[in-house]
């Protein structure tokens, strides 16, 4: 991010990918996996050479969420 003339606008030197659908969802000890792909995937083909961004949320105590997010 960069700010000009008033604005924040996205670095031209970087781009953003964003998290689409989940693609499949894991259970895990005290929580769950999402993997989702950055674009939608009509089949299994469609996930081929495509960032996908993982999103593992648990709970170690009541009232309290971790999560942690990787691609």
């Amino acid at each position: 991010m960069k700010f000009t003339e008033g604005y924040w606008l996205r670095s031209e030197r970087s781009n953003g990918l964003f998290a689409t659908e989940g693609y499949y969802v894991d259970e895990i000890p005290g929580g769950m996996r999402i993997v989702a792909p950055t674009a939608h995937t009509n089949d299994r083909g469609g996930t081929l050479n495509m960032p996908t961004i993982t999103i593992q949320k648990r709970s170690a105590k009541q009232k309290l969420s971790l999560q942690r997010t990787r691609h």
